[in-house]
């Protein structure tokens, strides 16, 4: 639940403060279904292990710790960054984003893969598993279309140097 009410915390304000741009009445409610799913499965499954806290239950803290921190860590440095009118209409390629063009998108497959881990409930890591596919197949390729449309040759010669959406691998 804790870590539930943390996610919630954290988007709400990359929500409301850290994106620059108009959200789509399909994304939002995409967005909106898929939260509502995802959480509910983690909260019905949240607690039903009966043992102590192990092994997988800090793994899966410190993965959902870890991947917040990458997510917010690099939406807040690309915020600060374009906030400054020199910055206005270039491609932030600086901060965590150097490592990975959607250095974000993996923070948020990390965090919840170690949700997942902590409800001990296969279908909380399919739906993990699922986010990270969507990812993958919808969303990243979406937001390279619009950066290359945007950004033309900038976004091509950092995408030919930068991993796309896991540091150092793909």
């Amino acid at each position: 639940f804790i870590c539930c009410l943390i996610y919630f915390i954290r988007f709400t304000i990359a929500l409301f403060v850290f994106i620059q741009r108009k959200i789509s009445w399909f994304e939002g409610g995409f967005v909106t279904v898929m939260f509502f799913i995802m959480f509910y499965f983690f909260g019905i499954s949240a607690g039903s292990h009966p043992g102590p806290i192990g092994i997988i239950d800090i793994l899966g803290i410190s993965l959902f710790l870890f991947g917040s921190c990458i997510n917010t860590l690099a939406d807040y440095q690309r915020f600060s960054w374009k906030r400054k009118t020199e910055n206005k209409g270039r491609l932030y390629t600086s901060g965590l984003f150097k490592y990975a063009m959607h250095i974000n998108y993996f923070g948020d497959a990390v965090a919840y893969f170690g949700l997942a881990l902590i409800t001990y409930n296969i279908v909380c890591l399919c739906i993990s598993l699922g986010m990270f596919v969507y990812f993958i197949t919808f969303e990243i390729p979406r937001l390279d279309e619009h950066l290359n449309k945007k950004y033309r040759d900038k976004f091509t010669e950092y995408s030919k140097v930068t991993k796309k959406f896991v540091p150092f691998v793909y």
